[in-house]
């Protein structure tokens, strides 16, 4: 399946907020995996290298000034020169086998989709138990969001893009509209995505923020406030 003209109609889109300390292993597993795609790296806000570390590696690199996720998912796409799009976050890695899976799903009709997914190591026992159930859900829902999602760009383009109003939760959103369009395919096998939010916030914490966007119901996610998960970065040392 690892086809030089299938793999040029990919254009991988990877949104990035001053992710310097991973970018360069994900657009390197990117042009290991389909060095025929093109890949566009959003640097959005960055105050630290990410953009340079990116073109040093010969992506292309368009330099936003938006902090919202939707918008810098859809200012990627509209630099895409593939006919499939395939959105990657910063901090994952993309696998061999699922650009196969990916490929393969294309050729077998799929409108669009996603992947499994599992955390780098070391991470806490809590997290390993949220991964097996996130996988199951995946394969049982065949509905997927987070860190991995492709789709035809036709359909991109039917659907206008990611949902501008959300400030999280974007990708879901997309993903349930996508279904009314096609079959939506999560590919069985795995990327690979960076545990540090489960690292440096506790379990505890986490829950606690979940809950707080479930007592708000859908309107938490259409502002930024309330939303440090995805919006105020912790480091790791």
């Amino acid at each position: 399946m690892r086809d030089d003209e299938n793999v040029k109609m990919l254009t991988f889109v990877i949104p990035a907020h001053n992710e310097a300390a991973h970018i360069e292993a994900c657009v390197g597993a990117i042009q290991e995996c389909a060095p025929q795609a093109q890949v566009v790296v959003v640097a959005d806000a960055c105050s630290d290298d990410t953009a340079g570390r990116a073109r040093r590696l010969g992506a292309e690199v368009l330099e936003v000034e938006l902090r919202h996720i939707a918008a810098t998912r859809n200012a990627g796409a509209g630099a895409a020169r593939g006919q499939v799009l395939v959105f990657v976050d910063a901090d994952t890695r993309v696998t061999l086998p699922v650009v196969q899976g990916i490929l393969a799903a294309l050729e077998g009709g799929a409108a669009g989709g996603g992947a499994l997914f599992r955390f780098d190591r070391p991470v806490p026992w809590h997290a390993l138990v949220a991964e097996k159930l996130a996988q199951w859900f995946c394969r049982l829902s065949q509905m997927s969001g987070g860190c991995i999602l492709y789709c035809r760009r036709s359909v991109f383009e039917e659907l206008g893009g990611f949902s501008t109003e959300l400030y999280a939760g974007e990708e879901l959103d997309f993903a349930h509209r996508l279904k009314r369009l096609g079959r939506f395919y999560v590919v069985p096998q795995a990327v690979v995505t960076s545990g540090r939010k489960i690292r440096l916030y506790s379990g505890w914490e986490i829950l606690k923020i979940l809950w707080r966007l479930a007592l708000k119901g859908p309107r938490a996610l259409h502002d930024r406030s309330g939303l440090e998960l995805w919006y105020q970065r912790r480091e790791e040392r």
